[in-house]
């Protein structure tokens, strides 16, 4: 008896064993941002701790042979078009390009992936704010997957030991602003002399453009009250606060108050201007100044300058505007990440297995904070109106920052905020990636995160936009050159400068796309 009890355990063994070795990995390609900014003792986007780590997880977890798909992050979009177009995309993509989404679901190029997320997106299900995966579809089909979007609103940045040399308190409006820079500019705090810059834009031509966060944060210094959803729906562009605005600017570059970058195509000059001290203000999203994926600007800013300081302010709010807006337009969950798979999938249920492992707590950990006992460790922390979290706190802070602070920009999956219900743990976690504890401090006292600094937001419209997908990327280049031209134009000038442009931009498709987005809005929202 014993005999054959020992001979059926080794049969099943045997057979076990046979099953584990005919059991083939599936290959799976996956989309990752090369932003140029690990340190090359941890290797390269294709090969470090962190892409081993998960590689060899995804294997134990789904039997998956992980590939990284990287492409430049200066012409990510750029790129990701040229492999979708040639058939060699990855499996899973993901884009900010909303228009590049919509337009292939609408050529029948992207797989559905609705009736698989209500089986296995039981991460995703859990992780996603409410609505957003009904409000990702495109005419009723799953074709996309927002990302979480509880993001921080962008923030203009000023030299604070510039503004106590010219003695003058941080400014709350237009106006101040403008005061400031003729402050700047006339009593040069820096004795920089031509090379002081007294405040410019962040550009991305690559992006088609020049005035980055122009209608986000800045635009909305001019609005006399809170923009409605069916304004926020009309492209800025035909806003008549947009002309003001742009008056302003024109303004400020005319008076020598304020420079331009619109050849910087990998922003290279414009952080170069941060670093050495010669910028002294800008706009820019919460963590521009210490984040490592920015090139760690204020860090290197304290190593060449002590002394020198960036602090965060919001002085974009007309004074007849009853409340302060933060962000619109953009902050919207479209205007974060969607994930896609093109039709050129062929294993459409693995790839989403690791899709929804990506808005998982084990990745969400990982990527975020490194391997716990070794990276991290949970700390209690107090934070801000006396609540104590257990938060996330790097073991040795120099060593994370070198072997863990890029693999969040990196390899970003599904964002999650785990520590708590509380964004407040979610803006104290952000800090880990700065290296200068006074950047750590600012950063935790201007930072607008949560609900608050989302509240305008483009509605979402589930319908079709042929139009706006059609005409969008030239719009863009046409608007950019058009700012351009306006921005440079004599004061005398402006007026007829800005019209014709205007005018121009209407006629080549703007006024065709605004008639579009507000018709689906009014059907879709029930507006007259």
């Amino acid at each position: 008896m014993k005999r054959t009890i020992v001979l059926f355990i080794c049969a099943i063994m045997a057979l076990s064993l046979t099953a584990m070795a005919g059991a083939q990995t599936v290959k799976v390609t996956t989309l990752a941002y090369d932003r140029g900014n690990i340190p090359s003792a941890e290797g390269n986007a294709l090969d470090n701790w962190f892409t081993r780590k998960v590689k060899e997880l995804v294997k134990q977890k789904f039997n998956i042979d992980l590939v990284y798909v990287t492409v430049p992050n200066a012409s990510r979009e750029v790129k990701l078009a040229a492999l979708l177009a040639a058939g060699e995309a990855p499996d899973l993509c993901f884009s900010y390009d909303v228009m590049l989404v919509a337009n292939y679901a609408k050529n029948n190029g992207l797989v559905d992936l609705g009736p698989i997320l209500q089986t296995l997106g039981t991460n995703i299900k859990a992780a996603s704010q409410p609505g957003v995966i009904e409000q990702s579809k495109i005419n009723g089909k799953q074709y996309r997957i927002f990302t979480p979007f509880p993001a921080n609103a962008s923030v203009t940045f000023v030299r604070k030991d510039w503004l106590d040399k010219v003695g003058l308190k941080p400014p709350t409006s237009p106006q101040e602003f403008y005061g400031m820079l003729k402050a700047f500019r006339d009593q040069d705090p820096g004795k920089l002399g031509d090379k002081m810059m007294p405040f410019a834009f962040q550009a991305n031509p690559n992006a088609n453009n020049i005035f980055y966060l122009f209608e986000v944060t800045f635009l909305q210094g001019f609005l006399k009250q809170p923009p409605s959803g069916l304004k926020l729906v009309t492209p800025y562009q035909l806003w008549p606060e947009t002309k003001d605005a742009m008056r302003y600017l024109n303004r400020l570059y005319n008076e020598k108050l304020m420079g331009e970058f619109i050849l910087d195509k990998d922003f290279t000059q414009y952080r170069r201007k941060i670093s050495t001290g010669e910028l002294g203000s800008t706009i820019g999203v919460g963590n521009l100044m210490g984040i490592s994926t920015n090139g760690n600007l204020e860090h290197l800013l304290h190593q060449a300058l002590p002394d020198a300081q960036f602090i965060g302010i919001y002085p974009w709010k007309d004074p007849a505007c009853p409340e302060y807006i933060y962000n619109m337009i953009t902050n919207s969950p479209d205007s974060g990440f969607a994930y896609f798979m093109p039709k050129t999938n062929k294993n459409v249920v693995k790839t989403f297995q690791y899709l929804d492992w990506l808005a998982s707590p084990e990745y969400n950990w990982l990527v975020q904070n490194g391997i716990e006992g070794q990276d991290y460790t949970w700390v209690p922390t107090t934070l801000s109106g006396g609540k104590v979290w257990q938060v996330a706190t790097p073991i040795d802070q120099t060593k994370w920052t070198s072997h863990n602070a890029w693999t969040w920009g990196q390899y970003v999956g599904f964002p999650l905020y785990l520590d708590a219900p509380d964004f407040e743990v979610t803006r104290y976690r952000n800090c880990f990636y700065f290296q200068d504890q006074s950047t750590k401090d600012e950063f935790m006292r201007f930072t607008v995160y949560g609900p608050r600094a989302t509240k305008y937001a483009r509605p979402i419209l589930t319908s079709e936009e042929p139009l706006r997908a059609k005409n969008s990327a030239n719009l863009a280049v046409k608007w950019m050159a058009s700012q351009a031209k306006i921005l440079m134009a004599p004061v005398a000038d402006f007026d007829k400068v800005f019209d014709e442009e205007l005018n121009t931009w209407r006629a080549e498709g703007g006024d065709a796309v605004a008639a579009e987005s507000t018709g689906i809005y009014k059907e879709q929202y029930g507006v007259k």
